[in-house]
């Protein structure tokens, strides 16, 4: 998606007072539709297949660090039915226009020679704001992750890659949680983590957080200069801006309740606390920047 077609796209809609004014779309140049005789909806297989990317990262470090072929990483724990992974995923569009016209009307003052002349300046500025918030949250549990990871393999010593399910940057890209995983794996395994038994839980929990930011903007200023007035010689006439942001939260923990019929499984009480206190802590965080400037 190109800085331009965003501009022009946005800069559209902020003429005709669309910008800011409605609920933007996911994506600034195609509308969400649904696929005839598919019924799968654009957006929906976009947001799926980065589901699908996460999902194979948390696999992918669950094998890595549990694998037959790694038995100095003693963490048995991390693949049982006991722990699960938490997973808030944010989707955030925010747009932005701002319309700043200013004319100036110029009325000579005594022959054109004397070269004077009275300025009266008018001006007039409006601006509009809308942001799009999507956010779910799903459960694994990790026995299941692992049993999927080794079916995936052709053998015990294999890794299992993701490389087939990253397809760009940002949160399309490597997102590295297997690093995430592992590194914690072997912090329990030398049991630094734990005054006990190193065999057993380790953590009451352990959380990640990843923050994609993406700002797409321009601006237009015509300017005219004729004998009388002249329009827009200083400032921007108008401007339009989108902003794209994907919040990543993944908290593996013990797990309280398991999926049946009255509810989806879900991490002990401790564990879920600290799972949804990243998640808003990191709301909070990526909605400072986009506040409006008071000056």
């Amino acid at each position: 998606m190109s800085a331009s077609r965003i501009f022009v796209a946005c800069a559209l809609a902020a003429a005709l007072g669309g910008c800011g004014v409605f609920t933007p779309e996911k994506n600034a140049l195609s509308p969400d539709y649904i696929e005839p005789k598919k019924w799968l909806s654009s957006e929906g297989k976009y947001e799926d297949a980065i589901v699908r990317h996460i999902q194979c990262e948390i696999m992918s470090g669950i094998w890595e660090a549990t694998s037959p072929r790694n038995p100095a990483l003693n963490v048995p724990w991390l693949k049982s039915s006991k722990w699960g992974t938490a997973v808030t995923l944010t989707i955030t569009v925010e747009d932005q226009s701002a319309l700043n016209p200013g004319v100036s009307f110029i009325n000579p003052i005594g022959t054109a020679a004397s070269a004077q002349s009275f300025t009266l300046g008018l001006g007039a500025s409006g601006s509009a704001n809308a942001t799009r918030t999507e956010t779910i949250q799903f459960t694994y549990v990790n026995s299941d992750l692992w049993a999927q990871a080794k079916a995936s393999v052709r053998s015990a010593s294999d890794h299992l890659s993701c490389e087939e399910a990253q397809h760009g940057v940002m949160i399309e890209s490597d997102l590295k949680i297997w690093q995430f995983i592992y590194d914690k794996a072997v912090i329990a395994s030398l049991g630094n983590g734990t005054s006990s038994y190193r065999g057993w839980f380790p953590y009451n929990t352990f959380t990640e957080n990843l923050t994609f930011v993406a700002a797409l903007g321009g601006n237009i200023t015509p300017t005219w200069k004729l004998t009388r007035i002249s329009a827009n010689n200083s400032g921007t006439f108008l401007s339009a801006t989108r902003t794209n942001t994907n919040q990543l939260t993944i908290t593996i923990g013990p797990i309280g309740t398991y999926a049946s019929d009255k509810g989806p499984t879900q991490l002990s009480t401790g564990a879920q606390n600290q799972h949804n206190t990243q998640v808003q802590a990191g709301a909070i965080a990526t909605q400072i920047p986009t506040q409006p400037s008071t000056h």
